[in-house]
């Protein structure tokens, strides 16, 4: 593992400093393009995709702006940093001659990119980048907080949500009315392999002007939950995310682990009725059970509890035994997924439900949670996977009474 920094001379007042970190061994490199006015440090957002990556390859980061002993930040002119990415790239490329370059860009560092069109990158990640010209949004954006100046012919002084301030002179502001991100993303898209991952309740970037984007280009774009930091639960199915598409380079297929219920409640003599959920995505709909993804060291029987629980809000689970598994493959956003389930057995004395615990992504789809009795469930699958398995939990569930 290599950890380091250097810093690159540029000029007599342009530095660039950054730190590697990582399996040299790899032959890879990913390069971490930071967005406006934060560092390569702000709110941890770089530390966690290096820590999730840097087994895999050797990972790069530095700062486009000077940072006072502060904190403040001072802005680079587009074209500075459009430079000091390209020195970045040549200084990678001549000191590590890796075998395989790629970047991931947040918010404005994908316009950065995008002005930059870097050569023999083998793939670009934007994450929350900007659809539209920045200057409008960025004056409204700051210009909100109390203190803030903005001075198109001077030195506009911007209130971070931290408390330390982000200084930007006039030709920053000159520079950006006259960008035209859709068009750089787009000769990007034609140069390599392009990923934009839009944040669903980015509250910086209005999800509107992503529909821009849709309509005008071939862009593969991934949504997520989460703000423009994916910040707090939402960083986890963000690494997730983004782990995936970069090691899919090659059509490599990525195995998923997930965990559900099949949920029975009986009432006296009634015959026994059972849990079945209804979703539709992406224009397709189907029945199923409960289930979802395991995460890191939880037990597959948790999971199954915590996703039953999740989805339809169903309380007082008992779980009796694991049924079986059932696989399936499919394709999300272009990359092939092979999943396998871990089917249980559970039962509970209540039949309340809720959505409460859904996601914002959830509650946007067409999807419901009832119960069935018993005798229409087989009916109402959509995998014939999942028959055999309810086939099994029935069995069983008769055992048990």
């Amino acid at each position: 593992m290599k950890n380091e920094e250097f810093t690159i001379e540029i000029s007599s007042d342009l530095k660039v400093k950054a730190d590697v970190a990582g399996n040299i061994g790899t032959g890879k490199v990913i390069l971490l393009v930071h967005g406006f006015g934060v560092t390569k440090e702000s709110y941890g957002f770089f530390d966690d995709i290096q820590n999730r990556l840097q087994n895999k390859a050797l990972v790069v980061r530095f700062n486009f702006n000077k940072i006072d002993k502060h904190g403040n930040t001072t802005i680079s002119t587009f074209k500075q940093q459009k430079l000091i990415l390209e020195t970045v790239i040549s200084y990678v490329q001549q000191e590590y001659s890796p075998n395989e370059i790629k970047i991931i860009a947040h918010s404005l560092g994908g316009i950065i990119v995008g002005l930059t069109q870097p050569d023999d990158i083998d793939e670009i990640v934007l994450v929350a980048p900007t659809p539209t010209a920045p200057y409008k949004r960025l004056q409204e954006y700051f210009g909100r907080r109390e203190d803030s100046i903005i001075d198109e012919n001077g030195i506009s002084k911007l209130k971070r949500s931290n408390g330390s301030w982000t200084y930007v002179g006039p030709l920053f502001w000159q520079e950006a009315k006259k960008l035209n991100p859709i068009e750089a993303y787009r000769k990007l898209n034609e140069k390599t392999n392009l990923t934009i991952i839009h944040a669903l309740d980015d509250q910086v970037i209005p999800t509107k002007e992503y529909k821009r984007m849709e309509g005008s280009s071939d862009f593969r774009i991934i949504h997520l939950p989460g703000n423009h930091m994916f910040e707090n639960e939402a960083r986890k199915e963000f690494l997730f995310t983004l782990e995936r598409i970069l090691s899919n380079n090659g059509g490599v297929v990525v195995n998923n682990t997930t965990a559900g219920c099949i949920v029975f409640y009986k009432e006296k003599e009634n015959d026994p009725e059972v849990l079945v959920q209804f979703r539709e995505i992406d224009g397709e709909s189907g029945y199923s059970f409960p289930k979802g993804k395991v995460q890191e060291n939880e037990s597959l029987k948790d999971a199954a509890i915590r996703e039953t629980r999740e989805e339809t809000g169903v309380q007082n689970l008992k779980i009796n035994k694991e049924i079986g598994t059932t696989d399936y493959n499919f394709t999300a956003d272009g990359i092939k997924m092979h999943t396998t389930v871990h089917w249980f057995l559970a039962f509970t004395d209540t039949k309340e439900l809720s959505d409460m615990n859904l996601s914002e992504r959830e509650r946007s789809r067409n999807y419901s949670v009832k119960w069935y009795h018993v005798n229409a469930v087989r009916d109402l699958l959509s995998h014939g996977d999942e028959v055999k398995i309810f086939e099994l939990a029935l069995e069983l569930a008769k055992e048990d009474n």
